[in-house]
């Protein structure tokens, strides 16, 4: 028994240190991809366990940069929305941004750091726990009153969590406010079990609605898992 013991913090341990390897090489790649990158004015992202990691800040930029979506939602505000914002601001002032926090204080000490035009919304909204196939889940109150039959190309799944179900919100927006000819979702935490749970009901309510899909996962210290059409597909490889 002791061994065993020995044996699985061993692994654990190994774990870990492949997780942090990862991380430094993620903060190395997204450091020099942008670099010299006009519109991101603003550099003093930081990247941690409570927000975005640097694999989560690579992915996004990626899409950003190559992609240029323009219509965007995003749920939590923090690291990734200073990248957002300034991509609005910046690079695609044509494109729409809202983002999506329940917490009023955290709003208003956090969008002083954000770009911030007309063409970028951000909705205080209250939340409420409900049942989710017996088990409690954690929802935006009236988010359909904000997003309507706005449809999508990108959608930043992040921000208030639950313990099975996970960021399970994100269902109520699968068929009705995705783009689907052209789709990219990125659902952060893909290391914890409530995101991957939810990330079954993702693929489950996509499949039922027709709407192919690609799926890739990019790992730091944390985990973001990747939806997209088939016509980005290059974004498993990047």
């Amino acid at each position: 028994m002791l061994k065993e013991i020995e044996n699985l913090l061993k692994f654990k341990s190994n774990l870990l240190k492949q997780k942090y390897n990862n991380e430094l090489l993620m903060a190395a790649i997204f450091d020099s991809s942008i670099n010299g990158v006009d519109w991101i004015k603003s550099k003093s992202f930081s990247p941690s366990r409570a927000a975005a990691n640097y694999s989560f800040l690579y992915i996004l930029f990626r899409v950003l940069d190559d992609i240029c979506p323009k219509s965007i939602i995003e749920f939590g505000m923090g690291q990734t929305s200073k990248l957002t914002s300034q991509y609005v601001f910046n690079k695609n002032q044509d494109a729409k941004l809202t983002i999506i926090e329940h917490n009023k204080i955290w709003i208003d000490i956090f969008k002083s750091k954000l770009s911030l035009n007309s063409n970028i919304k951000i909705e205080n909204l209250e939340t409420s726990v409900e049942n989710y196939k017996s088990h409690k889940v954690i929802i935006y109150k009236n988010l359909q009153d904000i997003i309507k039959y706005t449809k999508y190309d990108l959608m930043i799944i992040d921000g208030i969590g639950a313990e099975k179900y996970s960021r399970i919100y994100v269902l109520d927006l699968i068929p009705n406010n995705i783009n689907k000819d052209s789709f990219v979702i990125i659902l952060d935490d893909y290391d914890r079990d409530g995101e991957r749970n939810t990330a079954k009901e993702i693929i489950m309510k996509l499949k039922n609605n027709n709407i192919p899909f690609e799926r890739t996962e990019f790992s730091g210290v944390k985990s973001q898992l990747i939806f997209c059409s088939p016509n980005l597909k290059f974004l498993q490889t990047i």
